[in-house]
């Protein structure tokens, strides 16, 4: 372990809010940036899942076993039989007895609960569904219902069957991964007060752009909500990213591929990011070139050389034998880059594992903030 493996944080920061010590420990420098900008966003413009639900009048509630809803146990449906009940499993042929559950009257609230026009949701949150008919669960999932499902019109229901869209969406399962302090841990669940801080883009019902949702893809959903929250290409590269590879890690899990070798394109993101940081740290009009050179067949670890400012005229090796030597000390297999940054070529030497891991764009974040660490404790950039 070198000093760039470690991450130091004041005490105060730690103590500032429930989030800060889930923040510090299981969220990434970019996933950080990201749940403090969205934060900041859903509290100022009040666009969190809750505050929607409660400007909407509507209702999230969890089901219940036979005895506190009154409804018999044949009729309950459970995590282990919900979709074949329903029809969810490609034949689309269902056996649920909607109209025996129409015909009782269980107790109190789930009366309403259970009248059909709801969205249901399951606490795995593998698939979130927009229900016509009556049906009655246990308390396995919650569901989001008006208090009298007869009076919602046709855009009440296209806003409805938008939020199950919302609640399953690419966007949506990065934003359980930044919000979700269970979910991340434990992927058998996401607990209702953290769905409820999940950041919402959306006013209430009548908002014509949740209706619309159910009919766009998942690539569409993500650059919307994209630029309703005012963050840029860098956050759908994120999402994208975690769809593709990152979520392989919830519940303490590795992605199979993960310490294969990442391809051109994957490379390709990697930089794109990283000279988007570099901007960010150097200035926009600051120059940087860009080689890579990858290991052998009997080595493990690719090399990088980054010019600074000025163009590389000399040619000089990708990356000089001393400057190597000292990367090489400090290597070990793990996804974060051994920098070394010469003052007087203004050129940084990178030594990255080559696997998947080491080359994501969440990594690329964070190499840019060690690349320019060391650049400044040079003095360089003084």
């Amino acid at each position: 372990m070198s000093e760039n493996d470690v991450e130091p944080y004041k005490l105060r920061d730690l103590s500032r809010s429930p989030e800060s010590w889930f923040w510090a420990l299981m969220l990434r420098p970019i996933d950080r940036r990201f749940a403090n900008h969205l934060r900041l966003w859903s509290r100022h413009f009040k666009r969190s899942f809750g505050d929607f639900i409660s400007t909407s009048h509507l209702v999230i509630s969890r089901g219940g076993s036979t005895s506190q809803t009154g409804v018999p146990a044949n009729l309950l449906l459970t995590s282990e039989d919900y979709q074949a009940r329903l029809g969810l499993q490609g034949l689309e042929i269902g056996d649920y007895p909607h109209d025996h559950l129409r015909a009782l009257t269980p107790k109190g609230a789930f009366s309403r609960l259970f009248a059909g026009r709801i969205v249901l949701i399951p606490r795995h949150m593998n698939e979130v569904l927009y229900i016509e008919e009556p049906i009655a669960f246990v308390s396995t999932f919650n569901a989001l219902y008006t208090e009298d499902s007869r009076v919602m019109d046709r855009s009440a229901i296209a806003a409805m069957k938008g939020i199950a869209r919302y609640l399953t969406s690419d966007v949506a399962r990065y934003l359980y991964a930044l919000f979700g302090k269970t979910r991340i841990l434990d992927s058998a669940r996401l607990e209702k007060s953290d769905l409820e801080s999940v950041p919402f883009p959306f006013t209430n019902l009548a908002d014509v752009e949740l209706q619309r949702l159910e009919a766009m893809d998942q690539n569409a959903i993500t650059a919307f909500f994209a630029q309703k929250v005012g963050l840029d290409a860098a956050f759908v590269q994120a999402v994208t990213e975690y769809k593709l590879f990152r979520r392989g890690y919830e519940d303490a899990q590795v992605p199979a591929f993960a310490l294969g070798p990442p391809d051109a394109e994957i490379v390709g993101h990697y930089q794109s990011m990283l000279f988007s940081r570099l901007a960010d740290h150097f200035g926009a009009a600051t120059n940087f070139e860009c080689r890579v050179q990858q290991p052998s067949t009997s080595e493990h670890f690719a090399l990088m050389s980054i010019q600074i400012g000025q163009s590389d005229a000399t040619g000089a090796a990708l990356i000089a034998e001393p400057l190597f030597d000292a990367i090489k000390a400090n290597m070990g297999f793990n996804p974060h880059a051994r920098i070394v940054f010469d003052a007087a070529a203004s050129r940084v030497s990178v030594a990255k594992p080559w696997t998947r891991v080491a080359w994501t764009v969440e990594q690329a974040f964070a190499d840019a903030r060690g690349i320019s660490e060391e650049v400044l404790r040079s003095g360089a950039a003084a």
